[in-house]
């Protein structure tokens, strides 16, 4: 049933993660993607993560044989456009306006942190 086939792909996702060293050279390949274009890294991982996210919901929760392409093209769209592109620049260009100290004060240490009152 559904909790077996649930328990395989999670068996299969900790056997992927067997070899530290791989993890390694993928984490850091997408950190230098995100340090080198930020925009494309943050809308192609917004469409990953919305789509991966529905195509679970579809198998598992609501149970389909077959995936909803349609479907999960909306989601991929509204990862990119959304999730990736519309709060990249709100988060980054929009807030940076608004709070022009607020990465002076992230990058300090919490000592520091603690003592400023404007910051907190």
């Amino acid at each position: 049933g559904g909790t077996a086939t649930l328990d395989r792909h999670l068996a299969l996702g900790q056997a992927a993660h067997a070899e530290p060293r791989v993890v390694m050279v993928w984490t850091r390949a997408l950190l230098g993607l995100a340090e080198r274009a930020p925009l494309r890294f943050a809308m192609g991982f917004g469409a990953a993560q919305t789509t991966a996210a529905d195509a679970l919901v579809q198998r598992y929760v609501e149970g389909q044989e077959a995936l909803d392409w349609r479907r999960l093209t909306v989601f991929f769209s509204f990862g990119v456009l959304q999730v990736g592109f519309v709060q990249h620049w709100l988060y980054v260009n929009a807030f940076g306006r608004a709070f022009p100290n607020a990465a002076i004060f992230a990058a300090a240490p919490w000592s520091a942190k603690l003592r400023d009152a404007a910051g907190l």
